[in-house]
């Protein structure tokens, strides 16, 4: 058999493996895109796309000018609600919230034959309806065809979002727990710790921290982390009876203190403004901790968390 004749009938382990993205690639009506028919795909492009579907590694293909979308099953994690129907389609339009990010890189790549990539790169992706922390160390390596003509763009992506992320909020741990050894009250542990919890605004976009006065039944803002005095959250003074948002943080701080556990907090409008720390756009939620060293129904104090 000729290697014209080889290469017409696409004798490829795609054939031979099994596998979602295995099974869809070969399903696709490539014969309407502007790969055309599988038959007609160069050595080199079918080679590329075998080694990233049998790929246990996050990874897909960017093929041609329009950067067509064929990956494995493993980034089918990265795409969420974008899987499956991205196969086949231009990166464009498969991440435009990134693609001023990617974008360039990938033509650099196509045009130059250039190798890019990065470590632990951050990228914001929406990929389930809301927009998420992703980090990845990628590489873009160019496709080169029998002609010697750069065909697409492969790409590894081996997510790194759980190191990153956990890394960074250990740091803050121990920092907390190490800001509290010269301390000699309460009230000076609470301070340290705000400070400490403004370094990392990334998991604490913005915290306030109240202490509790049992007798007068009114909680005293005793420190804040990235968030002015006088907002709906980090008020002087917060008194039992207090109306609006306010009082109902300091009435799900009495219940944390009897449950013995934090509570979720929706900052809807009524809170507003609030900051947005390390994010363009604002925190949805906070967590209302007790601090509690004796029983009762009151805690000594409380920390209101954005996250």
């Amino acid at each position: 058999m000729s290697p014209s004749q080889r290469s017409s009938v696409f004798p490829s382990p795609l054939l031979r493996t099994s596998g979602e993205m295995v099974d869809r690639v070969r399903r696709y009506p490539w014969h309407q895109s502007p790969l055309g028919p599988m038959g007609r795909w160069s050595t080199a492009f079918r080679t590329a796309v075998d080694l990233c579907l049998g790929s246990r590694l996050c990874g897909c293909v960017y093929a041609g000018a329009e950067q067509l979308v064929l990956y494995n099953d493993a980034y089918a994690s990265i795409l969420g609600t974008k899987h499956p129907w991205a196969l086949g389609w231009p990166a464009r339009e498969v991440w435009p919230e990134v693609y001023d990010v990617i974008g360039p890189l990938m033509r650099r790549t196509f045009e130059t034959g250039e190798t890019t990539g990065g470590d632990d790169a951050a990228i914001f992706l929406n990929r389930s309806g809301y927009v998420e922390e992703f980090y990845c160390s990628f590489t873009y390596t160019p496709l080169i065809n029998e002609d010697g003509e750069i065909e697409a763009v492969c790409a590894t992506l081996p997510e790194t979002t759980s190191r990153v992320i956990g890394e960074r909020r250990l740091r803050t741990l121990e920092k907390l727990g190490a800001s509290a050894r010269d301390t000699r009250s309460a009230e000076e542990a609470i301070v340290a710790a705000a400070e400490v919890l403004s370094q990392n605004p990334y998991d604490v976009p913005f915290a306030s921290c109240y202490m509790w006065d049992d007798a007068r039944e009114e909680a005293r803002l005793c420190a804040t982390s990235n968030l002015e005095p006088g907002t709906s959250l980090s008020q002087a003074l917060l008194r039992g009876h207090t109306k609006g948002p306010a009082g109902a943080v300091v009435a799900r701080a009495r219940r944390c203190a009897r449950n013995g556990r934090s509570e979720r907090l929706v900052l809807g409008p009524e809170f507003a403004p609030l900051p947005t720390g390390a994010w363009e756009q604002g925190p949805d939620n906070a967590v209302i901790l007790p601090i509690v060293s004796r029983g009762g129904d009151a805690p000594d104090g409380f920390v209101v968390a954005a996250v």
